[in-house]
């Protein structure tokens, strides 16, 4: 019932589409397990014909009696190849339109989820890390889906089979099936006795293991004491036991198959003697006789469903993974939005604004956040690490709505992201490099515009990189400050009205530093900028500071202006300076050095 429960999850999530091919497979299915049965059903009046014909003969009607015996046989038996025969072709079918199903269907699932992840609310992605994500599209890519729904189609089939087969049997030879069904009961608890016993010495060699890890681990300890470990005396003990133990199963499990053989045959000549009682020896011929063929015809069937359901097993986990994060990614879309999207001109104002993250203590980690940016302004975000400058520009991108207090670009309330107009430039302390060409990073996945590819790539001071140029993986054939102002390039791409920098120059030697506040100082007056800043290049550029300190905003003000009223400011720029001195001494000791 629980695989049932999580394939009709599955089907419900992604799959409604296939629906069309999930009925021509059933159908297909309903027609294979038809042509078996039939084909089954003919070879008892052939076994008759050949076993006990004037039995048979004497049921038949005169037009069929006239007949030679030879060709009612070879027409019996032509029909049942020609059945059998037929029900493989359609399964070769069946078999390459679940193959289609399964590989369509995983491609369906990927481009759904990405169609939805499109559409999240950023609060979804800080729950889940880039790994998670990375981990359902290559199982979605890989064979795990495919695999799934191609093992549960065969299980279906292959159990449907295996049933019917048995019913033909059973309703065919009734007590002869009944007496070997009876027998393989007897033979199946037998051996899994046997395998009761070998997990009794399984559950010894792990109270073994464990013991062993207790006496491994208090060694250090003992050593120091001049002690004995007090779990070596029982873990000498737990050994012999599963030693013991272990020896027994070893040496009587060799002898298991044998014994099973033994047993089974054993069974089997005993059933047949006691059906000897019952029928004559010619018609307990003719009934295993039939036995033995719906036996032979069972066997392949059992084998593949025995091999679905450990398929089935082994992918289950990841397809409860997928079910439960389409269901958190359903709960975690953006709601529609078909107003008027909101373009910054003039102001974007916080009033009041407080922040927490959807976690049980509900701690927030923005309080009561006062800031009006104007056009034209260069605002800097500093203070230590975890003060909250990166969730207040998160705010400010409309990723994150506040939990209490107002956001409002030109007057207009923002809740969330997709209320906003594309007015944004951001550039992130670790840029994504897509692999591929200088210009397909610079528009990334925008409309492509070769001369303004051209013109922010010289704003960004790239001149001696062509718009062909190729990147590779992550950017490993260019350096962190060429990353960097590719980013700036992207974010210009654009032509945003507010540009957001969020430590663009952090990590960076003191040259690249140079270069990469050269380009930041060149926007100034061209667009809003609002930086989070941690070297004093930046700061000094900006024409007002915010300081920010455990959620809240303490000091604002120009450099000079917070330099004197900030204590904490002041220690910040002091031991920045001290850094600055020190990066550029030892630059000058190497710039000495090469020469």
């Amino acid at each position: 019932m629980e695989n049932f429960r999580i394939f009709k999850e599955l089907y419900k999530n992604f799959l409604t589409d296939q629906k069309k091919r999930f009925i021509a497979y059933g159908v297909l299915s309903f027609v294979c397990v038809f042509l078996e049965c039939f084909g089954l059903s003919i070879l008892l009046p052939a076994l008759q014909l050949i076993l006990n014909p004037k039995k048979l003969y004497a049921v038949l009607p005169p037009w069929l009696a006239d007949i030679p015996q030879t060709r009612i046989i070879a027409g019996l038996i032509g029909i049942c190849i020609v059945s059998i025969v037929l029900k493989d072709l359609l399964s070769i079918t069946g078999n390459n339109l679940v193959f289609k199903i399964a590989t369509t269907s995983a491609i369906h699932i990927i481009e759904k989820l990405v169609q939805l992840e499109r559409n999240a609310e950023y609060m979804f992605f800080l729950k889940h890390r880039q790994s998670e994500l990375q981990t359902i599209h290559s199982k979605c890519l890989d064979v795990r889906y495919s695999y799934y729904l191609y093992s549960v189609n065969t299980l279906l089939l292959n159990g449907i089979l295996c049933f019917t087969i048995g019913c033909v049997a059973l309703f065919s030879v009734p007590m002869t099936t009944s007496f070997f069904i009876l027998s393989a009961i007897v033979v199946f608890l037998i051996a899994r006795k046997f395998q009761t016993n070998r997990e009794m010495s399984v559950g010894l060699y792990e109270r073994k293991e464990q013991l062993f890890n207790t006496s491994t681990a208090s060694q250090k300890e003992a050593s120091c004491l001049f002690s004995e470990i007090p779990p070596q005396n029982t873990l000498l003990a737990a050994f012999a036991k599963w030693k013991q133990s272990d020896d027994y199963f070893e040496n009587k499990g060799t002898s298991k198959a044998f014994f099973l053989e033994l047993l089974g045959l054993i069974c089997i000549a005993s059933t047949i003697l006691l059906l000897h009682l019952f029928y004559p020896f010619s018609v307990l011929i003719q009934q295993i006789t039939f036995l033995v063929i719906c036996i032979v015809r069972i066997l392949p069937y059992f084998n593949r469903f025995c091999v679905a359901k450990q398929q089935i097993d082994a992918y289950k986990s990841s397809v409860v993974y997928l079910n439960d994060f389409y269901r958190q990614l359903l709960e975690h879309q953006l709601p529609p939005y078909d107003g008027e999207r909101v373009a910054f001109t003039h102001q974007l104002r916080l009033e009041k604004v407080c922040f927490s993250y959807d976690t049980e203590d509900k701690k927030e980690v923005l309080h009561d956040i006062c800031l009006t940016v104007n056009e034209g302004d260069f605002v800097g975000l500093t203070g230590k690490s975890g003060a909250g400058k990166t969730t207040l520009v998160d705010m400010i991108l409309g990723l994150l709505p506040p939990t209490k207090g107002t956001y409002s670009v030109d007057g207009n309330i923002i809740t969330t992201h997709n209320q906003l107009a594309p007015f944004f430039g951001y550039v992130s302390q670790n840029p994504c490099i897509i692999t591929g060409t200088v210009a397909e990073n610079v528009i990334f996945g925008r409309e492509p515009n070769s001369e303004q590819v051209e013109r922010v790539l010289k704003m960004a001071q790239l001149d001696e990189f062509q718009p062909d140029m190729y990147l590779a993986e992550n950017g490993k054939n260019i350096s962190g400050g060429q990353k960097q102002r590719i980013a700036i390039a992207r974010a210009l791409y654009g032509n945003p009205k507010l540009l957001i920098l969020d430590e663009a120059t952090a990590s960076l030697d003191a040259l690249t530093e140079e270069k990469i506040s050269n380009v930041i100082a060149s926007l100034k007056g061209k667009c809003t900028v609002i930086a989070i800043a941690h070297r004093l290049g930046t700061l000094k550029q900006c024409n007002r500071l915010v300081y920010m300190k455990e959620g809240r905003m303490v000091a604002e003000g120009t450099f000079d202006g917070l330099y004197q009223a900030n204590e904490e400011f002041k220690e910040l720029v002091d031991a920045l300076e001290r850094q600055s001195h020190l990066v550029h001494g030892d630059e000058a000791i190497a710039a000495r050095a090469a020469v």
